[in-house]
């Protein structure tokens, strides 16, 4: 198991508490942990893990914008921002929870769950990026990206 994968396991296990993730990434190539620690002139965000607002594109991931309707829709590539990121070398993590089509203020979405306030349980973390907000409160990421 690469140390990516270990850090993928831990964020999933804390996360059953928090509900800042809707999908994680999966990755099977061993030579992740290379990339995931080289820095470079081209890989700027060594180290660096994101989150990534479910209505923002990640090739392989889950895009649902928060609806259920769009569960098992996979994003076929990433969006520019993400694009990006990669190429830099951001690790990105997973996709995060939010209010449903961003149309609220609390993300306590009716297919994804309520995501929680990390610092304070039983308090909302805020929406419609509530999932982004969480996952960097309780430290599952350095950035998050939401809209």
């Amino acid at each position: 198991m690469t140390d990516f994968s270990k850090l993928l396991e831990d964020i999933q296990q804390r996360d059953r508490e928090v509900g800042a993730f809707v999908a994680f990434a999966k990755f099977k190539n061993p030579s992740i942990d290379g990339q995931f620690q080289a820095k470079s002139a081209e890989n700027a965000l060594p180290d660096w893990t994101f989150a990534i607002k479910s209505n923002i594109a990640v090739a392989g991931l889950a895009h649902t914008a928060g609806l259920g309707g769009y569960r098992d829709r996979i994003a076929e590539a990433d969006a520019f921002c993400v694009a990006r990121l990669r190429a830099a070398g951001a690790a990105i993590v997973g996709t995060a929870n939010m209010e449903e089509a961003a149309l609220g203020a609390v993300t306590n979405n009716p297919h994804f769950g309520k995501t929680h306030n990390p610092l304070r349980h039983g308090f909302t973390a805020g929406g419609s990026s509530g999932g982004s907000a969480a996952a960097v409160a309780a430290g599952f990421v350095r950035v998050a990206l939401g809209t």
